[in-house]
Formats: C-alpha cells, structure tokens, sequence
C-alpha cells in the first residue's frame, strides 16, 4: 500500500489519466488487505459454543454402549475403549430395568452400577469426543452434577439434574453435551441424597466434523470486497 501511494505521489495532480491511476492503485491495495483479512477471519474464528443436547440431537450414527457384555468389577473398569473409574467404590454390571420408569426403549441385558454411599465416577475417552449423552438412575430421590473436561483438563461444562427410579413421575435423567472442543472425560457426583448407588445406561457418543463459522468481522469484510470492486470498475 505505502509504495503504491509513494509511486503515485511522482506523477503530477494536473493529469486527469493520473489521478485516476493514483485511485485505482490505491484501491486494489486496499481490495488486497481486505482479501487477507477475510481469510484471517474466517480461517481464526472461533467454533460453535457448548449446549446441553437431548437424544435427537445426536446424528444416528453414535457409538452406543448398552454394558450388557462382561464386565470385571473393580474401580477402575475399561471396557470397549472408554476407562470408567471410581473415587470411592466398586463398578460392576447390573441389572437393574426396572429403575428406567420413564424410558420404554431403554436397552435391557445390563448398566453400569456402583456400591457406594456417595458415587463419584469419571469417564474417559481414548477417541475424539464432541458430543456425549447418557442415562442415570437410582433407587431413591437424588440430585446429581456432571461435570466435562477438555484434554488439559479445564471444565467445559456443567449439569445438575434429579432422578428417582422408583418414582415414574421423575424416573431416569438422560443428560447430553456438545461441545466444539474434544471432551476428554467427565465425571458424575452425587450432591444430594448420599446413600444411592448409581445406575448409568446407554452411554452414547460421537465426534464431529466442525467448520469454523464466519464471524461478523468477516461478512463485513465480504461486503467491503464487494463495495471496493464495484467503485473500481465504475471509476476506471
């Protein structure tokens, strides 16, 4: 741009024909900039934020995991890549159907459960993870928070949510997330009602091809190469 203003600024202000180079210079510098800027803006915009999702906001095509294969108590438990870990009790598979009141199709054969008092349980992913739900139930009325991490570990989000198994009129939460970054592994705590083992049903997860989104800098730029060539045609 300055050494386009600089070559312009030798040829005389008398000549017509020069004032309208001197223009048109400065104009396709200008188109120029605003051309690198919009690819800055598009190619560095950030994605789409976090949501908490329901069932059909998931594609169809999820991974889902029944538990209804062998599991091998203990607190650590790895079963078809995901590691499910417990801070202060045992996981094991359980039957426990009944406890899904309000769910008609949930899968039967298995869930994952735990013996504690005061569950704490994580969930880690071996795989990209952009989008997670699940189901969680218990035998009495109790209040949970879920909590999801990133590969650093930062927090990406929060859910507290009620269940009650045995009451059909609340029954089973399903609790789903989205997030633009990778989810690493989440977590699962009891904050109200101790004395309720959990019961998780019908992890389901997937990853997602995400395009960064325009940001309003950047239809503003798009208007701006639209505006900039059009006076240039029109003047030349």
């Amino acid at each position: 741009f300055i050494m386009h203003v600089s070559r312009a600024c030798t040829i005389s202000t008398d000549n017509q024909e020069s004032l309208m180079k001197i223009y048109n210079n400065i104009s396709k510098s200008l188109f120029t900039l605003v051309k690198f800027g919009l690819l800055y803006t598009l190619i560095g915009s950030s994605l789409a934020s976090a949501s908490l999702i329901t069932r059909a906001g998931f594609s169809g095509s999820e991974t889902l995991e029944t538990f209804s294969g062998d599991i091998t108590a203990g607190s650590s438990v790895l079963l078809n890549g995901i590691t499910y870990s417990s801070a202060n009790s045992i996981l094991f598979k359980s039957n426990r159907d009944t406890l899904f009141p309000n769910v008609p199709d949930i899968s039967t054969g298995g869930a994952l459960s735990d013996n504690a008092a005061d569950s704490d349980v994580s969930v880690s992913f071996s795989t990209q993870v952009n989008r997670l739900g699940f189901y969680l139930t218990t035998g009495g009325n109790s209040t949970w928070l879920v909590d999801v991490f990133d590969d650093n570990g930062q927090l990406l989000g929060s859910n507290s949510f009620n269940t009650w198994g045995i009451n059909p009129s609340v029954g089973a939460a399903f609790v789903g997330f989205e997030f633009s970054e990778n989810i690493n592994y989440f977590r699962v705590s009891q904050t109200v009602g101790s004395g309720y083992v959990f019961v998780m049903d019908d992890l389901r997860y997937e990853a997602l091809n995400l395009v960064p989104e325009p940001s309003m800098l950047g239809l503003f730029m798009i208007a701006g190469l639209f505006l900039l060539k059009k006076r240039t045609i029109k003047t030349t």
